[in-house]
Protein backbone atom coordinates (compact mmCIF):
# COMPACT_ATOMS: atom_id res chain seq x y z
CA UNK A 1 0.00 0.00 0.00
CA UNK A 2 1.14 3.43 -0.80
CA UNK A 3 1.10 6.89 0.96
CA UNK A 4 1.47 10.10 -0.03
CA UNK A 5 2.39 13.16 2.09
CA UNK A 6 2.95 16.82 1.28
CA UNK A 7 5.37 18.56 3.81
CA UNK A 8 5.34 22.35 4.49
CA UNK A 9 8.24 23.38 2.40
CA UNK A 10 6.36 22.24 -0.37
CA UNK A 11 7.85 18.75 -0.66
CA UNK A 12 6.30 15.38 -1.21
CA UNK A 13 7.21 12.01 -0.44
CA UNK A 14 5.76 8.70 -1.01
CA UNK A 15 5.66 6.00 1.60
CA UNK A 16 5.53 2.18 0.60
CA UNK A 17 4.14 -0.59 2.92
CA UNK A 18 3.95 -4.05 2.78
CA UNK A 19 2.55 -6.53 5.47
CA UNK A 20 0.81 -5.65 8.45
CA UNK A 21 2.32 -3.08 10.41
CA UNK A 22 -0.68 -1.44 12.11
CA UNK A 23 -1.34 2.17 11.44
CA UNK A 24 1.11 4.19 9.44
CA UNK A 25 2.39 7.34 11.14
CA UNK A 26 2.65 10.24 8.65
CA UNK A 27 5.95 11.85 8.83
CA UNK A 28 6.19 14.28 11.23
CA UNK A 29 4.43 18.10 9.92
CA UNK A 30 3.23 16.43 6.95
CA UNK A 31 -0.24 16.11 5.12
CA UNK A 32 -1.36 12.87 3.61
CA UNK A 33 -2.35 13.54 -0.60
CA UNK A 34 -4.28 11.18 -2.70
CA UNK A 35 -1.75 10.11 -5.39
CA UNK A 36 -3.36 12.34 -7.87
CA UNK A 37 -2.13 15.27 -5.91
CA UNK A 38 0.86 13.71 -5.25
CA UNK A 39 1.91 13.56 -8.94
CA UNK A 40 0.30 16.77 -9.71
CA UNK A 41 2.19 18.25 -6.86
CA UNK A 42 5.77 16.29 -7.78
CA UNK A 43 5.42 17.54 -11.62
CA UNK A 44 4.66 20.92 -10.61
CA UNK A 45 7.65 20.73 -8.29
CA UNK A 46 9.93 19.33 -11.64
CA UNK A 47 8.97 22.34 -13.17
CA UNK A 48 9.73 25.01 -10.58
CA UNK A 49 13.26 23.20 -10.84
CA UNK A 50 14.00 22.99 -14.62
CA UNK A 51 13.22 26.39 -14.55
CA UNK A 52 16.06 27.15 -12.17
CA UNK A 53 18.35 24.93 -13.65
CA UNK A 54 17.97 26.69 -17.05
CA UNK A 55 18.06 30.03 -15.22
CA UNK A 56 21.59 29.28 -13.65
CA UNK A 57 22.60 27.78 -16.71
CA UNK A 58 22.11 30.94 -18.93
CA UNK A 59 23.78 32.71 -16.16
CA UNK A 60 26.78 31.12 -16.01
CA UNK A 61 26.79 30.89 -19.80
CA UNK A 62 26.42 34.69 -19.48
CA UNK A 63 29.52 35.14 -16.90
CA UNK A 64 31.93 32.18 -19.24
CA UNK A 65 30.73 34.90 -22.48
CA UNK A 66 31.70 38.38 -20.46
CA UNK A 67 34.95 36.45 -18.79
CA UNK A 68 36.18 35.56 -22.39
CA UNK A 69 35.62 39.06 -23.83
CA UNK A 70 37.86 40.60 -21.20
CA UNK A 71 40.55 37.72 -21.25
CA UNK A 72 40.57 38.50 -25.34
CA UNK A 73 40.70 42.70 -24.54
CA UNK A 74 42.97 41.92 -22.47
CA UNK A 75 45.10 40.28 -25.69
CA UNK A 76 44.85 36.86 -23.87
CA UNK A 77 44.99 34.49 -27.52
CA UNK A 78 41.40 32.86 -27.99
CA UNK A 79 42.13 29.57 -27.40
CA UNK A 80 43.33 30.31 -23.98
CA UNK A 81 40.83 32.30 -23.09
CA UNK A 82 38.27 29.64 -24.23
CA UNK A 83 40.36 27.12 -22.28
CA UNK A 84 40.32 29.58 -19.40
CA UNK A 85 36.61 30.32 -19.22
CA UNK A 86 34.98 27.52 -20.67
CA UNK A 87 32.91 29.15 -22.78
CA UNK A 88 32.48 27.70 -26.30
CA UNK A 89 32.39 30.08 -29.62
CA UNK A 90 29.06 29.79 -31.00
CA UNK A 91 28.11 30.67 -34.93
CA UNK A 92 26.76 34.06 -33.75
CA UNK A 93 29.81 35.25 -31.95
CA UNK A 94 32.13 37.27 -33.39
CA UNK A 95 35.51 36.27 -32.93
Amino acid sequence: MDFYYRYPNGGYSQVSVTGNFGTVVPPEGAEEVTQVEYLAGTAAVGVIVEGHRAERATEEAAQKLADYTALTLLGLPVATALRMTGHVLDVLDND
